[in-house]
C-alpha cells in the first residue's frame, strides 16, 4: 500500500510545466518538473527553470518540498538538497543500468 508521500511523489510528472509565484517580485515563473523524490519521509520535487531567473541557469535544478496539499516550498537545507539530488542520480543510474 502506498504511503501519502509515495502518492505525492508518483503524482509529480516528469516534463510537466508548473508556475510558481515569486513572493517578492510577484512575478510568475515557469518550471519543468524533472523528478519526484522521497527522502526522510517527505516528498520533494526537482524543478528546472524555463523562464530566465536571476542567478539560475536553465540547466540548474531547484529542490522544492511538497506538502500533503501539494504546496511547494523551496528547500534551503544544503544537506537535504544534496541527498535529494543523490537519490535522483541513483535513480538515473538504475534506469540506464550503471
Amino acid at each position: 500500500m502506498k504511503t501519502k508521500v509515495d502518492k505525492i511523489v508518483s503524482s509529480i510528472k516528469k516534463g510537466s510545466v508548473i508556475k510558481i509565484l515569486d513572493s517578492v517580485t510577484r512575478k510568475l515563473y515557469r518550471f519543468e518538473q524533472i523528478a519526484g523524490i522521497s527522502y526522510n519521509g517527505k516528498a520533494y520535487c526537482i524543478l528546472r527553470p524555463i523562464d530566465k531567473i536571476i542567478l539560475l541557469d536553465s540547466n540548474d535544478g531547484v529542490v522544492y518540498r511538497v506538502d500533503e496539499e501539494y504546496n511547494l516550498e523551496a528547500e534551503t537545507d544544503e544537506d537535504i538538497i544534496l541527498h535529494v539530488f543523490e537519490r535522483y542520480l541513483n535513480q538515473l543510474r538504475k534506469k540506464i543500468g550503471g
